[in-house]
């Protein structure tokens, strides 16, 4: 009873008080053999925090090394401990266990029990025990102490931050790197990682240190890549990205150098040499000082930011308000040089060198304001705030500001690891401490340095996929016939919340020293987070394996997902299937495993511990199953549930959005994160997009493609420009967009660079609909157009300080104008007209980053150069659909392509039929297996063409035989007829088949999935030989039949007036022959019919242009459908127009009806 109470008053304290969680992981050891000095347990994982600006991501793992057997702990009950049973018939729950900071090990073992409750009489697990800790004791038994605690702790990274804060690293206590013997002479100091391969040999016994460097001097990058230094290569875009983040080990690529003495000065770092050198123009000293007559010294840049740029302080007058003394708006307030009193002074009388108090009083508030930051587009002044950067910042404990206590000095040293007090015997006060260390050291007090692999990844999808949630598995493997997993790390990728992230991992070999013998790369898994899809595996390997620390610096591009690899068929996956790595070039193969297997080619078996809902990828060196969970699901089993997606939906994403739990990497108050539907924007999806109504006056010449630029102004930062691209159709003359960024200025770009201004606004408002009207006024001229040769030839530095003059001509009445650099418009600012001019790139490429998903030669366009959230197709004459995936030209068209989009004989009609409702259910993803519709795109299409082009062939040959029995007359023989038949029937369907073989080989299936549905296309491509090949063989199917129809009808009407005319010699020809169509209607009705019905497909095919996007498919409709009409119209066409057929037909139904009076009587 005791235990229930004290467990119902536990679960109070955490509903009312928030407490840090301290869940350790890897409290199961597996055994402890002879390596066991490798193995990572009882660790504490953390995000670590890189400041708000940042946007790298890492998680630090602090493990121990000494063995639990080392400490003796004697359990004495002091921390009340419940057992599984007791738990259960609470009814607490996994999650309540997680909360309560309980072992991850633990909580999963208590979700295994709970699970097989139900399902079996297993008792086994119900004495197994939770300890309830109470912080800042954690741990399996409670046994571990966190040395610096406070009660305003939120989290476990206040934790450590304050333990490092209380404890901070002394440089004076060196660690070691000892995997490299090494004798440093006179020098006591041990090696250090970073002294191999520094240049400098240290080693005085051979230069051990410096034996295999000159294979990093040698080293070649790639042209996409930049060389540190020390010859490693990095991704080019990574240089001088982040100051305080260098990629090279080196730092060389974040570090300025001098270059004949001369700075490289970059946005990100201005400096006191970049920003004070003066700059020689044709013999002058030219600086941002020189020529600023036209240059007005007061402007939204200048106004309020506490340095007078005017002589006489205009730029400052009202910004610095009192509230004891109310001055007019051409005075400044001063100090009276005699009382000291605060004074109004008149704008002309400040700098008139008769005041020089006032002027000093000004100069020292000049002097001791700090230097400006650089100044980016605003369109307002210095003090109003347009919009805030950061506006979701990760509090840290500084904002926090928390009382620290000053601890004692510390007993035990743990250099760069976390020290812990261990609880040996709570009664007799008995402690130990012990270290948990992070991945770069190890050792009892983490004295030593560790052998690892240092990465740093940066995903990029393709735009088929930046809406979808990324499994990503990181493995450190070897060469060896077990390929071990030495370590991995795993984490969640989405694109447009993580595209700009790098994420940085250590990966440990496991076993010191590594084995120098093996060859280890990086292996890397990737899954859809949702659906457990296999998206790929990346490779890369690790090129010199003698650097102890090997810095891997990488861009990851995500296969796309149809993409299609060459298929391997190696005999030796036993247990397995063979695979391609995405990334390499010369098809690099690998045996994926299935679950319950391992090993270089899947032979050596394990006890998968993975949930049955879960993906099992393989096993660590450390005989622990490794995971891939479905979104609802973590812990290392997937045993455990998020339930945070699963509660009130007015607590989470709303208007259909997504819900996606937020992983370890990321640490934040924020839980979940929604990925919202196109339409809807915020936080929660509660908020709806902006529409924007763009309307174009008569006088404006439309192009085709339309380009929008979104710009949207930064506090503090270069403004962030976002584009769409849409298509302007012939009839309309407006654009309704929907958009769902921040935006203040919105430019127009028609084809050759014409720009307009459409929408300036100092204030960005949600979920409002704007609308503008362009004239032809709105055009922004180029700088050609307002300054003569010379004056644009100048110098930019110089020609930028003329830029006013243009918005102060009121006779052109210019909204904005451009040069190759900048964008500018003009603005009125107190009673006066200027420029304000932003930098522009007029030639950026948004071609998703090279990797472009569009069919047949399609260019595929992002609205932003780095982090895209929308891409479009841009198609070739001829070709459309979302990815270019449907061709209109002649003989191309299908019904995918003609009504797929705008979907809300008899066996032909039945195929024909078939196709059309699989089409419709696929579309509306009623059918949605991958296996089904493979099949039915190879084959329906395929028989399709096949008893189309048969249906026209037999047809001809009807015509034709009825012409030869015209011909023959009395000489017919039938039943030599039918035995040629029989034969021509055979012969078709060989030639049909033969000639139409090629296509069900090159169908395929492409996944469209984006904001606005989900749809699957059956579509084909063929090489450009065969395509020639496909429209000489359809043309020959149809014209050919075509032709011996239309000879046959002509020769049977001739032959058999003929053959009257001779008889009735008396009468005239036009008689006989106006007697014999209407006595032979029926076998002249076919045939004619057919060439009627033939000749709009023949005339839609050579004579119509293509078919250019889904509005032109009412004429590509009918000339489709057409085809089918014949087989749809056999009735019509062969029984009614004939006498005999009709009498046939009449006696069948009469047969008929009299059956079923007959059995109906009977049933009475």
């Amino acid at each position: 009873m005791f235990r229930t109470k004290y467990l119902f008053y536990f679960i109070l304290i955490h509903f009312i008080i928030a407490t840090p969680q301290i869940n350790l992981h890897f409290t199961d050891l597996i055994n402890e053999n002879e390596s066991s000095d490798v193995l990572q347990h009882n660790c504490l994982r953390v995000a670590a925090f890189m400041g708000t600006s940042r946007l790298d991501r890492e998680i630090i793992t602090y493990c121990m090394n000494d063995l639990p057997s080392k400490f003796d702990i004697e359990n004495d009950n002091i921390f009340p401990k419940f057992k599984f049973s007791e738990l259960s018939q609470q009814n607490i729950t996994s999650q309540q266990l997680y909360i309560w900071s309980a072992p991850i090990d633990i909580i999963e073992r208590y979700q295994f029990y709970l699970d097989q409750l139900s399902a079996s009489y297993d008792k086994s697990m119900e004495t197994q025990v939770f300890y309830n800790c109470t912080l800042p004791r954690f741990g399996p038994m409670c046994q571990y102490e966190m040395i610096v605690y406070e009660q305003n702790y939120m989290s476990l990274y206040d934790i450590i931050v304050g333990y490092y804060r209380a404890y901070g690293y002394r440089p004076t206590k060196l660690t070691c790197y000892t995997h490299l013997e090494c004798n440093r002479g006179s020098f006591s100091a041990c090696l250090d990682w970073s002294d191999i391969c520094n240049g400098y040999v240290d080693c005085v016994d051979g230069g051990s240190d410096e034996e295999h460097c000159w294979q990093l001097e040698i080293n070649e990058c790639n042209d996409n890549e930049y060389r540190c230094h020390n010859g490693q290569c990095i991704p080019r875009e990574f240089f001088r990205d982040d100051t305080g983040s260098p990629d090279c080990v080196d730092g060389s690529d974040e570090i300025l150098e001098l270059s004949q003495h001369v700075y490289q000065c970059t946005i990100q770092q201005p400096s006191f040499e970049c920003e004070e050198k003066t700059l020689n123009i044709d013999g002058k000293n030219e600086t941002d000082e020189t020529e600023c007559e036209q240059w007005p010294c007061k402007n939204i840049y200048t106004h309020c930011d506490g340095i007078w740029n005017c002589p006489n302080g205009a730029d400052e007058i009202g910004c610095y308000l009192s509230p004891t003394l109310n001055c007019s708006s051409d005075h400044h307030i001063c100090i009276e040089p005699i009382t000291h009193e605060l004074m109004c002074l008149p704008i002309t009388k400040a700098n008139n060198e008769m005041l020089s108090d006032v002027r000093h009083f000004l100069c020292y508030e000049i002097q001791r304001k700090e230097k400006q930051q650089p100044k980016y587009l605003s369109l307002n002044a210095s003090r109003e705030v347009v919009e805030n950067h950061n506006e979701n910042k990760v509090n840290s404990v500084n904002s926090r500001s928390p009382f620290f206590e000053i601890y004692p000095q510390r007993e035990y040293e743990c250099h760069r690891g976390l020290g812990l007090r261990v609880w040996l015997n709570d009664t007799k006060n008995l402690t130990t401490y012990a270290c948990l260390c992070p991945p770069s050291f190890y050792g009892e007090q983490c004295q030593y340095q560790n052998q690892r692999v240092s990465l740093t990844i940066k995903f990029q999808t393709l735009s088929d996929s930046l809406s979808t949630l990324f499994a990503i598995i990181i493995s450190l493997i070897d060469d060896g016939e077990e390929r071990i997993i030495h370590s991995h790390e795993q984490f969640t990728y989405l694109s447009s919340r993580d595209c700009k992230v790098k994420f940085n991992a250590y990966l440990l070999y496991s076993t010191r020293p590594k084995n120098q013998t093996k060859t280890y790369l990086i292996h890397i898994d990737i899954y859809e987070k949702f659906s457990l899809n296999y998206r790929g595996s990346l490779l890369f390997p690790i090129k010199f394996p003698f650097l102890p620390v090997y810095r891997l610096v990488l861009i990851a591009v995500i296969p796309r997902k149809d993409a299609k690899y060459p298929r391997c068929s190696k005999s030796q996956c036993v247990h397995g299937k063979c695979m391609i790595y995405s990334n390499q070039p010369e098809n690099v193969t690998f045996c994926q495993c299935n679950q319950g297997w391992s090993g270089r080619f899947c032979t050596i078996p394990h006890t998968s511990m993975c949930s049955s809902d879960s993906i099992s990828i393989g096993l660590s060196a450390y005989n622990r199953s490794i995971c891939v969970c479905p979104i609802n699901k973590f812990g290392p089993c997937c045993l455990l549930i998020d339930s945070i997606c699963q509660t009130n939906n007015n607590l989470t994403c709303q208007n259909g959005g997504q819900c996606i739990p937020m992983d370890e990497y990321t640490e934040s108050n924020q839980k979940f994160l929604c990925i919202c539907p196109k339409g809807y924007i915020g936080d929660l999806c509660e908020l709806i997009d902006n529409k924007l109504i763009i309307k174009f006056e008569h006088d404006v010449a439309l192009s085709q493609t339309i380009m929008i630029h979104f710009i949207n102004i930064i506090r503090n930062a270069a403004p962030i420009r976002t584009t769409t691209l849409r298509t302007m159709p012939l009839t309309q003359i407006s654009l309704t967009i929907y958009w769902s960024r921040p935006f203040h200025i919105v430019f127009v770009e028609l084809q050759n660079k014409i720009y307009y201004l459409a929408v300036v606004q100092k204030t960005y408002q949600r979920s409002i609909t704007t609308t503008t009207i362009i004239n032809k006024s709105d055009r922004c001229q180029h700088i050609n157009e307002l300054f003569n040769e010379t004056f644009v030839k100048l110098n930019l530095l110089r020609r930028i300080k003329y830029y006013h003059l243009p918005c102060q001509n009121l006779s052109t009445n210019l909204t904005c104008f451009y040069d190759n650099l900048h964008l500018c418009f003009c603005y009125d600012y107190q009673q006066q007209r200027l420029a304000n001019c932003f930098k522009f790139n007029h030639d950026m490429k948004f071609d998703c980053f090279g990797q472009s998903v569009c069919e047949n030669e399609g260019k595929c366009f992002q609205d932003t150069p780095d982090c895209p959230q929308r891409a479009t197709c841009i198609c070739l004459p001829c070709f459309y659909g979302a990815r270019c995936q449907f061709i209109s030209t002649r003989f191309g068209l299908s019904l995918d392509a003609i009504l797929g989009s705008s979907i809300t004989t008899l066996f032909t009609t039945i195929i024909f039929g078939l196709k059309f409702w699989i089409l419709l259910l696929a579309q509306m993803t009623i059918i949605s297996n991958p296996l089904f519709l493979r099949i039915q795109c190879i084959s329906l299409d395929f028989l399709l063409r096949v008893f189309l082009n048969m249906d026209q062939w037999l047809n001809a040959c009807i015509a034709l035989e009825r012409a030869i029995t015209t011909l023959m007359a009395a000489g017919f023989d039938k039943k030599k007829s039918k035995q040629i038949a029989k034969i021509v029937i055979s012969i078709l369907i060989m030639f049909m088949i033969g000639t139409n073989i090629y296509d069900p080989i090159y169908r395929r299936l492409i996944d469209e999935e984006n904001e606005d549905e989900k749809r699957t296309w059956c579509i084909v491509t063929y090489p450009s030989s065969l395509q020639t090949f496909n429209s000489f063989m359809q043309t020959f199917h149809f014209l050919v039949p075509f032709l011996i129809n239309l000879i046959s009808a002509v020769i049977l009407i001739i032959k058999k007036s003929r053959q009257q005319s001779n008889v009735r010699p008396n009468r005239a020809y036009k008689q006989i022959l106006k007697q014999q169509i209407q006595k032979h209607k029926h076998l002249i009705t076919a045939p004619v019919i057919l060439v009627i019905l033939g000749i709009p497909r023949l005339v839609i095919s050579f004579i119509s242009q293509c078919m250019k996007s889904t509005n032109d498919a009412y004429l590509f409709i009918a000339g489709y459908f057409v085809s089918f009409i014949p087989p749809m119209v056999t009735f019509l066409v062969f029984v009614l127009p004939s006498e005999f057929y009709k009498k046939q037909l009449y006696a069948s139904l009469t047969t008929f009806r009299t059956t079923i009076q007959r059995y109906l009587q009977r049933i009475r």
